[in-house]
């Protein structure tokens, strides 16, 4: 009799056991991280003014140096962009680049988290309908807290500029003519980035 009891007593336990294995890989389940991506992501960093056309339609890099305060995941970039002259052929993709701390200006050997898209100037459309056009990249990228340069690279000639004017505040901005090897800074105005992501 005793040893029907215990055969009993080991079989509900082992019933009970597997019961709570169960309901913790439930709760397991349910508590997934969520992945970041473009459906779930927000605004990280945003420049602050009003938007006007800029003067050095000439630029073929145009760059906005940014701070970020804690690590996030980038998702996408998000740019006030155009065509300038209405008539060119060219596109534009946007990434990021590593601070050069001597110069103040981007790292252009070092970049960072690039878009996995290049858009046209027939979408960007001409400078009287600027649009406020989404540059995703292929998969979410971790960037680490620290100082760091939005870049909107010209691939062939598509002249796609437009500036924030921010007067109020010394964000600094730079442009370049030659594809990165010089750069013509300010600290009186930002251009219209935006970058896009999640917090850890």
């Amino acid at each position: 009799m005793k040893k029907l009891l215990f055969i009993a007593i080991l079989f509900f336990s082992s019933l009970a056991s597997a019961g709570f294995l169960q309901m913790q890989e439930q709760i397991i389940m349910s508590k997934q991280i969520v992945v970041c991506t473009t459906a779930n992501d927000s605004s990280q960093w945003t420049p602050i003014g009003q938007s006007l056309d800029d003067g050095t339609a000439n630029a073929t890099w145009v760059a906005q140096k940014i701070v970020l305060g804690s690590q996030i995941t980038v998702t996408m970039y998000q740019f006030y962009s155009c065509d300038n002259s209405g008539s060119d052929t060219g596109s534009q993709t946007l990434l990021l680049m590593d601070h050069d701390a001597v110069n103040d200006y981007p790292d252009e050997t070092s970049e960072v988290a690039n878009s996995s898209i290049n858009l046209s100037t027939s979408i960007l459309g001409t400078c009287d309908t600027q649009n406020q056009d989404d540059y995703a990249l292929a998969s979410p990228l971790v960037v680490a807290a620290g100082t760091y340069w939005v870049v909107a690279k010209e691939i062939d000639s598509a002249n796609t500029l437009k500036v924030r004017d921010t007067s109020s505040i010394g964000d600094r901005r730079c442009y370049s003519t030659d594809a990165g090897t010089n750069w013509t800074c300010s600290d009186d105005s930002a251009y219209n980035f935006e970058v896009w992501g999640c917090t850890p």
